[in-house]
């Protein structure tokens, strides 16, 4: 037997033939052809008389198989592996030697020592969730059953060390530092990156246009100009929105429904001259913010579905370059003016007519007012106990304000109305009172203005019944100085990321 490559190899040779004995004459070599019809060889074709030639399982040293023939040695016990080629081939092979096997350590159990390592003086290293592993005194790997008291020391110290920076950030927060720094640097970053100006290399963002003022102050009728539309024909409209009517870098979405409703009754005037049309107002607004755009020229297409006595309806889409920011549907009538014949009462009855003194005031230096631009163009007072998210606190999804236009937009009946609609998304969103700031994008909104609101501050208080995981409804009702709901709206938004 010869070895090559760890594999045993087999020398198969020539049928067995015994050598002569004493006095005995052995019968001639027969060829292949002259033995294929002898029944004693029967050659590697039939496969019962192969295996009839082999010897059988079992056969001792000194008997002779019942296939074997007179005057053959006695048979030899087979070898746990015979060469299979040389048998197929009717060939005796020569029995392989059984192969020693290698005795396997067994790995040493986690924290125990062999005898070998004991008189070493090897120590055990313990690693959870791995085999033990072991090395010299002195030189251990891993971490020792001994070191844990140490490692929770460590982590205890850096615990105490997080809840006192926690803690002191909850003091200045509680002190009145500006609890809206993080929330504004987030919600700058959750904008709708596909709708960011482009930025160069190396450089910041560009900031928003400056609001357009007139002289050194800021126009005396913002929101009128904001709804200052030029015709540009087949009921195709311009207009330009001023960066203050934003959130964030983002236009308002309460601004632009405004806008909307004004193109729309601006087609529905343009196309009659029928006195009557002069009161008629844009009574329910539903809308479906596609994108996000920036504050500057907008166009605006509108197309006329139905014109009646009593209910008009128009389609409006606002469209920033080739790209549809708005699609809404405005439905167009005459308001209630009236009593009402059935009015509940609402818990924002229960806020005072006016704001009080201690109301907080969203000047243009207030943390909040730096995200909610809209501040600049009407007046805002945000009722502090609400609002548990100025003081660093959190409370129920509620926010409750007060807010009135400009007095040159207040004298106008058509603007006012437009402003009133407007408000139906003036409030911050009411998840940053449960501690999720940013920028929660408005997906769907409808707005219904109920009557005409009376000269005065508007009452409004927004509120949310279920904050999903990736959705939430808020609501908005506005009452006007007299008690009367004017405006109520309901909208589909995004939690903040």
């Amino acid at each position: 037997m010869s070895r090559r490559r760890g594999r045993a190899r087999f020398r198969v040779g020539r049928p067995y033939r015994r050598s002569a004995r004493d006095g005995e004459v052995l019968p001639a070599r027969r060829s292949a052809d002259a033995r294929r019809g002898d029944e004693r060889h029967p050659g590697p074709v039939r496969r019962e008389a192969r295996r009839a030639t082999r010897p059988r399982q079992g056969a001792g040293r000194g008997r002779t198989p019942d296939s074997a023939h007179p005057g053959d040695p006695p048979a030899r016990r087979p070898s746990r592996r015979l060469a299979v080629r040389g048998a197929r081939r009717g060939h005796r092979a020569t029995p392989a030697l059984p192969r020693r096997r290698r005795r396997r350590r067994g790995r040493v159990p986690a924290g125990t020592r062999s005898p070998r390592q004991a008189r070493a003086g090897v120590r055990p290293a313990v690693r959870r969730g791995r085999p033990a592993r072991t090395c010299a005194r002195g030189a251990r790997r891993g971490r020792h059953p001994d070191d844990r008291g140490a490692a929770r020391r460590l982590r205890s110290a850096r615990a105490r060390d997080r809840r006192d920076r926690h803690r002191a950030h909850a003091h200045r927060i509680g002190r009145g530092r500006d609890p809206l720094r993080g929330a504004r640097h987030r919600h700058l970053r959750a904008g709708d990156r596909r709708d960011a100006p482009a930025r160069t290399p190396g450089r910041r963002a560009e900031a928003p246009p400056e609001p357009r003022r007139t002289g050194s102050a800021v126009s005396s009728t913002p929101f009128r100009d904001l709804n200052v539309l030029t015709a540009a024909g087949d009921g195709t409209y311009q207009a330009s929105i001023d960066p203050i009517w934003t959130i964030g870098p983002k236009v308002h979405g309460g601004s632009m429904m405004s806008l909307c409703a004004a193109a729309a009754r601006r087609r529905l005037l343009d196309e009659n001259s029928d006195a009557e049309l002069s009161r008629v107002q844009p009574l329910a607004v539903g809308a479906n913010y596609l994108s996000a755009p920036d504050p500057g020229e907008v166009t605006l297409s509108t197309t006329v579905r139905k014109q009646g006595k009593q209910v008009s309806f128009v389609d409006v889409e606002l469209k920033q370059g080739d790209r549809v920011a708005v699609h809404a549907s405005v439905t167009l009538g005459v308001p209630d003016a009236g009593e009402p014949q059935y009015s509940g009462d609402h818990a924002l009855s229960q806020l005072p007519v006016e704001p009080p003194a201690d109301a907080v005031v969203l000047t243009a230096d207030h943390p909040m007012a730096k995200i909610v631009h809209v501040s600049q163009g009407c007046d805002m007072r945000v009722d502090g106990t609400s609002a548990h998210f100025l003081t660093g606190n959190q409370g129920e999804p509620e926010v409750r304000m007060w807010v009135r236009p400009r007095a040159g937009d207040e004298d106008d009946p058509d603007t006012a109305a437009l402003f009133a609609i407007m408000t139906g998304d003036i409030s911050a969103p009411v998840t940053m009172n449960r501690g999720m700031f940013g920028w929660a994008p408005t997906v769907q909104l409808t707005t219904y203005l109920r009557r005409q609101p009376a000269p005065g501050w508007l009452r409004v208080m927004a509120s949310s019944t279920v904050l999903g995981g990736a959705w939430f409804e808020e609501d908005h009702t506005v009452l006007d100085s007299t008690g009367a709901i004017v405006v109520q709206s309901r909208q589909l938004a995004m939690i903040p990321r």
